[in-house]
């Protein structure tokens, strides 16, 4: 009964983690897309500001 028990808790422990690791994959993701999107309106907005220089 003992090793039943401990294999139940290895089990939920190993689904756990795996859990936490899909959620800092999705976070990582996420901020990753988030910076994307900022890098790229930066870019942008610089290619406008050197457009009004130029003229």
């Amino acid at each position: 009964m003992y090793i039943q028990t401990e294999i139940l808790a290895r089990e939920l422990i190993a689904a756990r983690l795996a859990e936490a690791e899909r959620i800092r994959r999705r976070r990582f993701l996420t901020q990753a897309a988030r910076l994307s999107r900022a890098a790229e309106r930066a870019a942008y907005d610089a290619r406008l500001a050197l457009g009004r220089v130029g003229r």
